[in-house]
């Protein structure tokens, strides 16, 4: 009888809203059905952020600047992952250490890389759809969603096996 009165809410993200084949922020929509625009998108956003139009990986973080998100796994690869033919492209903004970290990483790899220390709805939505991976190493994560957005974008998500990131 009183079963109404607790409820499960699994977390999630509404598919409406992230809708690549609708969503006004990115330059050209797609779908799943059909991902040639999804190159639109990436070829955009590398002129956007100053980056050579090349058919590379372009590697993604948007996140906040803090430990538990796993950012000191990242400064430990991160040059030899941009000794590769890759683009690395973060969004976020955090601890002071952080951001000097990526911004000095920008400027001895300037051309591979666009370090953004920013909050910006509109470039994430463009990223996701823009990029080819998204790096999530957090440390802990209880949901995530950045994971669940990214998929919708057609953008392979690389995550740390961790809460719900395990999912």
């Amino acid at each position: 009888k009183n079963w109404f009165k607790l409820t499960g809410i699994l977390n999630g993200i509404d598919v409406e809203s992230y809708n690549p084949s609708k969503d006004a922020a990115l330059f050209a929509p797609f779908s799943a059905e059909d991902l040639e625009n999804k190159k639109v998108c990436k070829t955009e956003l590398q002129k956007m952020l100053g980056l050579p139009v090349k058919d590379v990986p372009m590697i993604a973080m948007i996140t906040r600047l803090v430990s538990h998100k796993g950012l000191d796994l990242v400064k430990a690869v991160a040059e030899d992952i941009l000794h590769e033919d890759v683009q690395f492209v973060l969004l976020g903004t955090g601890d002071t250490a952080y951001e000097e970290f990526f911004k000095d990483l920008a400027k001895r790899y300037e051309g591979k890389t666009s370090v953004n220390i920013a909050f910006n709805g509109a470039l994430s939505r463009q990223i996701y759809a823009g990029s080819d991976i998204f790096l999530m190493p957090s440390i802990s994560e209880p949901c995530g969603l950045s994971q669940m957005i990214c998929s919708r974008y057609a953008t392979v998500p690389v995550v740390r096996e961790t809460g719900g990131l395990y999912d």
